[in-house]
């Protein structure tokens, strides 16, 4: 894959920059096509053509959070053993969104948050997954500010381990917000006035 994009690229960058233009000024669409250009500013636009496909070549290849469902140098030996190559993604997936979205809560606000998405994996109203329940659109802040993609450490994964064994602080929540009205939108008015609280755990307030 890594070659393909930096094949790509490359091509591309050559289609547009002077170089391209005066091997093949009758191809090329640009408007200085059929000028004369000096052998050095081509060259020029060939190193940079180069190095510029060179560099999207390593960032195709640099590890991404993505693909951390994938992952397992983080977990214990006994999840391995314990959980199926599904359920280990799950973990996984809930330790990132409750790095992202819980983060600085209690460690009690961390489990709930987790509850909060295998609540909606069992909710015909979302996705029946928990990727598709994380990443399903305008859904949780942290998708979209990147929050979710930080690593996650021990304490969050422990926490997505309770959900994941059953436990539910939030009582059979299936959303939750930040009351703090200097953070309030359109999508938290909706929440207040279109959903009934269960409680608040931390800076959340969990509802269904």
């Amino acid at each position: 894959m890594k070659y393909k994009l930096f094949i790509l690229f490359l091509v591309l960058l050559l289609l547009t920059n002077s170089t391209f233009a005066t091997i093949f000024p009758n191809v090329s669409k640009r408007a200085y096509a059929n000028e004369i250009i000096d052998k050095n500013t081509a060259l020029l636009g060939l190193i940079a053509s180069l190095g510029t496909g060179f560099l999207l070549n390593i960032y195709s290849d640099a590890p991404r959070i993505e693909d951390k469902e994938m992952e397992i140098v983080d977990l214990r030996e006994e999840d391995i053993d314990e959980y199926s190559s599904k359920e280990l993604q799950q973990l996984l997936w809930l330790g990132q969104i409750i790095t992202g979205e819980a983060r600085g809560e209690p460690y009690e606000g961390k489990v709930a948050v987790a509850a909060v998405v295998l609540n909606r994996v069992e909710h015909p109203g979302f996705p029946d997954t928990v990727y598709d329940v994380i990443h399903a659109e305008r859904q949780f802040a942290a998708i979209s500010d990147r929050q979710a993609f930080l690593q996650a450490d021990d304490t969050a994964y422990q926490a997505a381990r309770e959900a994941m064994n059953g436990r539910d602080p939030t009582g059979g929540a299936i959303f939750f917000y930040n009351p703090d009205p200097a953070l309030h939108s359109s999508g938290i008015d909706w929440l207040q006035n279109n959903t009934t609280k269960l409680g608040r755990i931390g800076g959340h307030v969990f509802a269904k």
